[in-house]
């Protein structure tokens, strides 16, 4: 009820709730009063690009402050980005390693010893048959 309710743009779903049950919003109103006002956070600033939001790109940044604690890392966050690397290095495994396992992904390195026709030699074959079939149907 608390996000039908909050004020937006295009009030209709709101104006609709308020006609249709009143009951029920006087209901809300009366437990909203009973709450602490929630805390209202500042909205951030836009990045200029994609490459801003990449880790380690301080020549997208513009800002001199985000270069310079870029520039020096804690090891807590060198450890942080070791693991999520890690992290992001075992799940390629193993889709890789799935993707083979389960069969969907093949290698075939050719070790077979069928020897490969060309299509005249199939032809001939065939007519070499349709001869002996015929042959045997007179006798």
């Amino acid at each position: 009820m608390a996000l039908l309710l909050t004020p937006l743009p295009n009030p209709i779903l709101a104006d609709l709730l308020r006609s249709t049950y009143p009951a029920l919003v006087a209901h809300h109103d009366r437990i909203a009063a009973l709450l602490p006002e929630p805390p209202r956070i500042a909205p951030s600033s836009p990045t200029k690009s994609w490459w801003d939001l990449w880790p380690g790109s301080a020549s997208g940044s513009s800002n001199p402050k985000a270069k310079s604690a870029k520039t020096t890392k804690t090891s807590k966050d060198k450890s942080f980005e070791r693991a999520r690397w890690a992290w992001f290095a075992t799940a390629g495994l193993g889709m890789i390693a799935y993707l083979f396992a389960s069969g969907i992904v093949q290698i075939d390195f050719g070790g077979g010893e069928e020897e490969w026709k060309d299509a005249s030699e199939f032809e001939d074959d065939e007519e070499e048959e349709e001869i002996i079939e015929i042959v045997e149907d007179e006798d």
